[in-house]
Order: C-alpha cells, then sequence, then structure tokens
C-alpha cells in the first residue's frame, strides 16, 4: 500500500511539472541570482565587481553584470526586474529620473531621491560608498553626484541580508581611493576584479583576492 502511495505521489509530480509556471521545490531552492547593472564607465566597473564578489563570497549567491546604456536605461530595467541593483548618482537620480531642480545640498538630494524611489518605484537607495564622482563622462551641472547602490525593493525582502552587507561599504571610498583605482584599470592596465579584491582586502570586508594581485 505504501509503494502504491509513493508510486502515485511520482506521477502527481510528473504531470504537474508539465503545468506551465510549475516549480518544483527543489528548482525554488537553487539557481539564486542577482544582476547587477553598471554603466560603460571605469569606476562602476570597479563597484559593480567590488559588490559582486562581496555578495557572491558572503551569501553563496550568483551575480552577474550587465552593461547599462545610460541611468534611463537602467531605471527601466530595475522596474522591470532585468536587474536587481544598479549604481547610480544622487544628482542623476534628482534630475534624470525624478525630472527635479537642481540643489546642491548633498544630504537633502539623498534624502530627496531615497524618499521618492521608495514612494514611486519600489526601490531603496542603500548608503553611499562615500564618494562624489570626478568622472568626465558624467555630467551635471550644480548637483553633488554620490554614488550608491540602488536596490529593489523586492530584492532586499527577499535576500533580508542584502542592505547590511552592502552598507559596509558605506563611507569606504574616497575621491582619492576612487581615483587610484580607476588610474589602476585606465594607465596599468589592470583587470576591473583584481582591483575590486584588492579594495576589499584592504578593508578586511572580503577575502577572495589577495592584495598581492592588483
Amino acid at each position: 500500500m505504501r509503494d502504491l502511495k509513493k508510486t502515485a505521489v511520482c506521477i502527481l509530480t510528473a504531470l504537474l511539472m508539465l503545468l506551465p509556471g510549475f516549480i518544483s521545490m527543489g528548482e525554488a531552492c537553487v539557481g539564486r541570482k542577482l544582476v547587477i547593472g553598471y554603466l560603460d564607465i571605469t569606476e562602476q566597473a570597479i563597484l559593480a565587481e567590488v559588490m559582486s564578489i562581496l555578495i557572491e563570497e558572503r551569501t553563496g549567491t550568483k551575480v552577474e553584470l550587465k552593461q547599462m546604456e545610460d541611468s534611463m536605461e537602467a531605471q527601466k530595467a530595475l522596474e522591470s526586474n532585468d536587474i536587481q541593483i544598479f549604481i547610480e548618482y544622487t544628482g542623476i537620480g534628482l534630475t534624470e529620473i525624478l525630472g527635479e531642480a537642481p540643489n546642491s545640498d548633498a544630504d537633502a538630494v539623498y534624502k530627496k531621491v531615497k524618499k521618492a524611489y521608495s514612494k514611486n518605484f519600489n526601490l531603496i537607495w542603500l548608503k553611499t560608498f562615500g564618494y562624489s564622482t570626478t568622472s568626465e563622462e558624467i555630467e551635471e551641472e550644480g548637483v553633488p553626484l554620490f554614488a550608491a547602490p540602488v536596490v529593489r525593493k523586492y530584492t532586499l525582502e527577499k535576500f533580508p541580508a542584502l542592505a547590511r552587507l552592502l552598507n559596509k561599504l558605506n563611507g569606504k571610498i574616497s575621491e582619492e581611493i576612487m581615483g587610484k583605482m580607476v588610474a589602476k584599470v585606465d594607465k596599468e592596465g589592470k583587470n576591473p576584479k583584481n582591483v575590486a579584491g584588492h579594495l576589499l582586502s584592504e578593508l578586511g570586508i572580503a577575502f577572495s583576492f589577495s592584495p598581492g594581485e592588483a
């Protein structure tokens, strides 16, 4: 009788798996993945690798990096869940995404975008990395350009440790540190991933790469 019940359960499960949209228990527990969007700018390539290394080492979650053309494309990708994390600049979020007038008050701009993104898009601004970009590829007059991870609210619910993990980078990257890292890639030909790993090793946050590799 027990064998008949077991066989019946197996047959039922097999039939259910043929239905569109059915996900087995095993499939639901594997294949956890996050996609980080970034712009084709050296500093963003480095930051994307920094977050990727940190997330994969600390959580075991697979991370894919996806290049975005600009902030508008990234915004749409976040809203459609094509990416779950994007490196955005406070002033760009204020003027280009929200359509607000420029404001030179860094704290006020951060608070504005954080509140508006959460209310209007279900997107969360985590804490800034610590530097305001000086990249010539990011142009915006009269606004602060502090970089920070922007994450889908649903993603933070699904990965409850993610916000705390990425916020470990808050204030850790100054303009000087970023400038040195960018120079290592652009002038010395270093790999962004190795430069990112070197930074995390120096900060004592992740240890996938030894300091000597950068």
